[in-house]
């Protein structure tokens, strides 16, 4: 019995790298600068050409894919599409869309997996019921030990693959308007803190005589990681930052797991390592360039169709073997990493936005507010970045975090000052920000 379920079993800079900030004026202001907006990573140059390729064959695929699958697959292809870029006003992508509506979904894998593909949407507002509703379901599915089953009625039976798209959809359904209770963020952070292998590692279900593998382990960093973006450093119970790096540690002594095609779950796994690299700004484990070493592998195992098959992921096959289109969750998983757009920091045209002057940001100033106090600050340009540095020596760690993302999108990097340290912890990179400004202030004029 395959330990993977049906369908598959990016240091925190607080919301730095990655906010997609849904102002023309304001992309068009960074473009302008010639400066790369705050979390879009270039791919590898020699790789480059070949990724886009192998994405383009992929794409008739993903479109016939699309058109028979239901479900939680449904939901998976949705969002890969969306992330690939195909046209979303294309007639094929609104039926799939309507049909993803009308599903009647009550699984943690499902209802996270509209969620998410609802967050990539460009005009989600209609369903703003269906949205609200399927939080309501989600958050029923978490076990009173914080984890997520495959149901309602399981107890505090779960495992760490419904847990990591359980705290997915969370993310989605927050940064969708939804109100998610702090505790529940508390109560799943405490439940991978308490399940993390002493090893560092992560295995599907703890204390169950199950070793942790890597498909688990990035499925554990990246929960943890979006813990650890809704949870102040006071919030937390327990030492996020330290469980990650534990746990990166453990994968990096098993790196040769990337671009194995051999390896185990191995495109759930890229899938998973994809979200948790962004999530931690991670590029690199040792020497390995992870996204090149998987998009290598990848590229080798791509149908004459587009699609992929893994059947150690997945034991239904291949659909349609004679087209080489592929099994649809594997072709969505590969098609998610490549494209590589998960995003640090999900900002969605329904996240709540409320302006709030950065010195008037209180300690409990949710992440929407942070973000929409960034935004004000960035659209003042560099007239913000005395305000920005003064705000940066702050007690308040909201003032920071805000601070810190505004004058990411403006200098184009972070200058390696973590928002959840206190001044006194990163004086050098205060420093560096500090003289950054003086050079650049006299350049100005300002």
């Amino acid at each position: 019995m395959t330990r993977t379920p049906a369908i598959g079993s990016r240091r925190y800079t607080a919301d730095v790298k990655v906010a997609r900030y849904r102002s023309a004026a304001l992309v068009a202001a960074l473009l302008c600068a010639g400066r790369q907006l705050p979390g879009q990573e270039s791919r590898p140059v020699p790789l480059a050409p070949e990724v886009t390729a192998a994405l383009e064959r992929a794409r008739p695929a993903l479109w016939k894919h699309l058109e028979k699958a239901d479900g939680a697959m449904l939901g998976l292809l949705v969002l890969a599409a969306a992330q690939e870029g195909l046209p979303q006003t294309d007639a094929r992508f609104v039926t799939a869309l309507g049909r993803l509506d009308a599903s009647n979904l009550t699984d943690t894998y499902g209802l996270a997996l509209r969620l998410m593909a609802y967050a990539e949407l460009e005009k989600p507002q209609r369903l703003q019921k269906r949205i609200r509703d399927d939080c309501k379901k989600l958050l029923a599915q978490q076990c009173a030990t914080g984890g997520f089953s495959y149901s309602i009625g399981s107890g505090d039976v779960w495992d760490l693959s419904n847990t990591q798209f359980g705290a997915l959809g969370m993310r989605a359904a927050a940064a969708l308007g939804c109100d998610i209770p702090r505790e529940r963020w508390v109560r799943l952070a405490k439940l991978l803190l308490l399940y993390q292998d002493y090893s560092g590692g992560f295995g599907y279900v703890r204390f169950s005589k199950d070793k942790p593998y890597s498909s688990m382990t990035v499925a554990g960093i990246g929960a943890l990681e979006i813990c650890r973006q809704h949870l102040t450093a006071a919030d937390a119970p327990g030492d996020l930052a330290k469980a990650i790096a534990k746990a990166w540690e453990w994968q990096t002594e098993h790196v040769s797991d990337i671009g194995n095609w051999n390896a185990g779950n191995t495109v759930y796994f890229h899938y998973g390592l994809e979200r948790a690299g962004v999530l931690s700004d991670l590029r690199k484990l040792g020497d390995v360039d992870w996204h090149r070493a998987g998009a290598e592998m990848l590229l080798a195992k791509q149908r004459h169709g587009g699609g992929w098959v893994s059947a150690m992921d997945f034991p239904s096959g291949e659909l349609n073997p004679a087209a080489g289109i592929g099994n649809p969750v594997a072709t969505a998983f590969a098609v998610l990493f490549l494209r590589k757009r998960f995003q640090k920091v999900l900002i969605t045209p329904l996240t709540p936005l409320r302006e709030v002057p950065l010195g008037a940001l209180d300690a409990q100033a949710s992440d929407p507010t942070i973000q929409a106090t960034a935004k004000v600050e960035i659209a003042r340009g560099k007239a913000a970045v005395p305000d920005l540095l003064m705000a940066l020596r702050s007690d308040i760690a909201t003032r920071r975090r805000a601070a810190l993302l505004a004058l990411t999108a403006l200098a184009g990097k972070d200058f390696g000052i973590d928002p959840l340290a206190t001044p006194d912890q990163q004086a050098s990179e205060l420093r560096a920000a500090e003289a950054w400004w003086l050079e650049q202030g006299s350049k100005t004029g300002k």
